[in-house]
């Protein structure tokens, strides 16, 4: 089991593997964060033009899976808010 007062959450990489670790309830919590702070900060997100071309003709790239169709890449651009 893991001291978590002592542990160096930065450098200690058995903290997400161990059972009883933080593992995946860290990242879920880490990306939550992520997510609000940045929508938070914006004013609209779109898909780039420039990297993936116009609305309707974008030929998006995906991982081979029988469960899950992941993007190889997706470009976004961000509009700051006021």
């Amino acid at each position: 089991m893991t001291d978590f007062a002592t542990a160096d959450f930065f450098r200690d990489e058995t903290l997400l593997r161990e059972p009883g670790g933080l593992g995946a309830p860290l990242v879920r919590s880490e990306g939550r964060v992520v997510i609000e702070r940045l929508l938070a900060r914006t004013s609209g997100i779109r898909v780039s033009e420039r990297a993936h071309g116009p609305a309707g003709a974008r030929p998006f790239d995906c991982l081979p899976s029988f469960v899950l169709r992941g993007l190889t890449s997706l470009t976004l651009e961000f509009d700051p808010a006021s």
